[in-house]
């Protein structure tokens, strides 16, 4: 046996001593039930996971859906608050034509002006409220996402 070969077999009887020692087993460190069982978790875990980001995606497909419907509602109202304010147009032009005076003429802009800003703070009130409504609905399967992914994704490190 040359030098270098017999210094690799003391090396490994050497090691082989130690492991013996703090209790090392090869034969059941390297044991396929444990392999199989551990690439049975892993999968397992992973099918978990798969689950959960299609949970979540799903949920966001819903918040998305929510929004939509919201902006559709929302987008109604503009059309009748056009709708309205033309109208309300028209009058404003048969009212005008009606002043004989510039008193009258006076009088009619006052009321016209006092009248646009309620509706418009009314308007702006109703659309906040929408748009409040909207961010609420939507945030509630997400943020009900958020807290089984958060709850999946400690499990293991409380486990």
């Amino acid at each position: 046996m040359t030098k270098s070969t017999k210094d690799f077999a003391d090396y490994g009887k050497e090691m082989f001593e130690t492991f013996a020692k703090v209790g090392f087993d090869p034969a059941k460190a390297f044991n396929f039930a444990n392999v199989n069982d551990t690439t049975k978790a892993v999968f397992k875990r992973y099918e978990e996971f798969f689950a959960l980001g299609q949970a979540n995606a799903e949920a966001f497909v819903a918040a998305q859906g929510i929004v939509a419907k919201s902006v559709e509602e929302i987008g109604k109202e503009l059309v009748a608050y056009a709708r309205q304010d033309m109208e309300a147009g028209m009058k404003v032009g048969e009212k005008l034509q009606a002043c004989k005076s510039v008193a009258d003429l006076v009088g009619f802009q006052q009321e016209f002006a006092k009248t646009g800003i309620d509706q418009a703070m009314a308007r702006s009130k109703t659309f906040a409220d929408a748009v409040t409504k909207t961010a609420k609905a939507a945030a509630e399967p997400i943020q009900a996402r958020v807290n089984v992914t958060v709850e999946a994704l400690l499990k293991p490190i409380a486990a």
